[in-house]
Parts: structure tokens; C-alpha cells; sequence
């Protein structure tokens, strides 16, 4: 899926009947109608959002053009007035670090598209309504893409990138049912993601183009962007939260003994320092205080 259209190389491998081989988890969305706004089959749905992905990445340093962002259909993005323009060049940066030997960020998000709803055929159900659903095919599909990696020897850092994007990556779209997407929630987002966060959101972009129905895309596109300024803007308060307290600290003022109560208060009050509740060391004493005496 490296080179520049991939979708078509994917096409030339099944033709040449080497898929059922290597990816036949992939063929088992042949045929496997969808409701709308779908009106491609899984497996066509999954090639096109591997060629949405393509289109979308920003200007990376490849050997090939098809990154070229005055080249992109997807350039819209990032220009100056895109919705993602003043992310551009970090972005560019973060798909660009490797997550293993020569596996970068940007390449790991191809094959996370290309497989991202290979979970589908397993979990295909219809409601009375004639209405087609796929209740938990991003859990199913994330253990099916880790299971697929590790056969094709992949390095286990790679297997958990690309799982973690596949089992979340309905999160973003979930998210732009209520916007503004609220600091609690996007604490939540980066708290499963970590930094595969921005990744996950340039999916569920690609996602919505890969539906033939038009609609309105402009709430995947509005979180995205709300996800990219926490990341990049906000590290520290959405992503790598330090808590005011430590452990010790915790144990020492409310004298609950070591083991997992102490981590989940942790984790309570990075959930209040994301949200702004807690901004000081003296409201983290007194929201404790207040935590372990309820």
C-alpha cells in the first residue's frame, strides 16, 4: 500500500488472484451490502477510503508526487483556508515518524484504512426496520487486523498502531453528534487514541468521503479540527497529562492503601486538570478531599 494508488494496486493483486491469498479477510466484504449513506459494498468501501486517505495526507518528502498537496483533491484541507491549514506542517512531521524500521505513521494509516472495516461482514445484522447494521465491527476489526499483522510478520509495535486506529476509528464521527466536542470528551479521545489520535481523525475524514451519498461532512471535519488543536496546541492538557499529585501524595492525604483505587483518583484528576476544573496543586488537594469523602 506504499506507492501512490494504492486502491488500484489492491485491484491488481485480486485480478491476479493473489489476494485470497495474502488478505482474504478483505475479500469477505465482496457483496456485503450496506445502508445508507453507503451504496459501495464493504470491500469497494475499503478501497475507497484507502484512496480518500491518499488524497488527503499533506505534503510529505516521498519518492513519488502523489503527495504533492497543489496535486491533492483532498488539498482543500490544508491551504489557507482549510479547516486543518494551521496544522499542516506538524502534521506532516507526525505522519512522518516511523512506528517501526521504515513503517511510518502515514503508511501504517494506509493499511488502516485499507482494513478498517474488515469487521464488517462478521457483524452484519438487519433491523426490523430493513435498516443494515454492524454493531461492534470496530472491535471485531481491530482483532482481526492484529491477528492479519502478525501473520504477515509485521512488528508488534506496527500490529498495536494499526489496531488502536481500527478499533477507534468511529470515535471521531461519534463525537461530531454533539458539537463542540466538550474538554471531557476530548480528553477521553486522546486518553484510548494516545498519538495515534490525529491519525484517527484524518480516517474518519477519508471515511466520509469514501460514502458515494453526498452529506454534509462538515462535523467530522469540525471535530477534526478541534482534535488537531488539542494535539498540537494542547499536548500537555489533552494527551500527556501530569497529574498534580502523585501516588504517594494521594495515599498520604486520604490514607487509602496502595492498589487500584489510587489509580483510578489518578486518573480522576487528570480528567479534571483536562477539564479545567483543577489548575493548581491547593484545588487538587481540595477535589480529592472532596472525591474520597463522597
Amino acid at each position: 500500500v506504499a506507492p501512490a494508488g494504492a486502491a488500484g494496486r489492491v485491484r491488481l493483486v485480486e485480478a491476479l488472484g493473489l489476494l485470497a491469498h495474502l488478505l482474504p479477510e478483505l475479500l469477505l466484504g465482496q457483496g456485503v451490502t450496506q445502508s445508507p449513506p453507503h451504496l459501495l459494498d464493504v470491500y469497494e468501501h475499503n478501497l475507497a477510503v484507502l484512496a480518500a486517505v491518499e488524497e488527503l495526507l499533506p505534503t510529505i518528502d516521498l519518492e513519488y508526487p502523489s503527495f504533492d498537496l497543489a496535486r491533492s483533491p483532498g488539498s482543500y484541507l490544508w491551504t489557507e483556508n482549510g479547516v486543518l491549514a494551521p496544522w499542516r506542517e506538524r502534521m506532516a512531521e507526525h505522519l512522518a515518524v516511523e512506528v517501526s524500521h521504515e513503517q511510518p505513521r502515514w503508511l501504517l494509516l494506509k493499511l488502516a484504512a485499507l482494513l478498517h472495516d474488515v469487521g464488517k461482514p462478521a457483524t452484519r445484522t438487519v433491523g426490523d426496520d430493513g435498516r443494515i447494521h454492524f454493531y461492534r465491527h470496530e472491535t471485531v476489526g481491530a482483532e482481526m487486523v492484529r491477528a492479519i499483522l502478525r501473520r504477515l510478520r509485521m512488528p508488534q509495535k506496527s500490529v498495536v498502531w494499526v489496531g488502536r486506529i481500527v478499533a477507534n476509528h468511529l470515535r471521531p464521527l461519534q463525537l461530531s453528534h454533539r458539537l463542540p466536542a466538550t474538554r471531557r470528551a476530548v480528553y477521553r479521545y486522546f486518553r484510548v487514541t494516545r498519538n495515534s489520535g490525529p491519525d484517527v481523525a484524518l480516517l474518519s475524514i477519508a471515511d466520509q468521503r469514501g460514502k458515494v451519498f453526498a452529506q454534509d461532512r462538515a462535523p467530522v471535519g469540525a471535530v477534526a479540527q478541534q482534535l488537531l488543536a488539542a494535539y498540537f496546541d494542547e499536548y500537555e492538557t489533552f494527551v500527556a497529562v501530569q497529574p498534580l499529585l502523585s501516588g504517594r501524595e494521594i495515599i498520604a492525604l486520604t490514607g487509602i492503601e496502595p492498589g487500584p483505587r489510587i489509580g483510578e483518583l489518578i486518573e480522576r484528576l487528570k480528567e479534571a486538570q483536562a477539564r479545567g476544573h483543577v489548575r493548581e496543586r491547593e484545588s487538587a488537594i481540595r477535589y480529592l478531599r472532596d472525591l474520597t469523602r463522597s
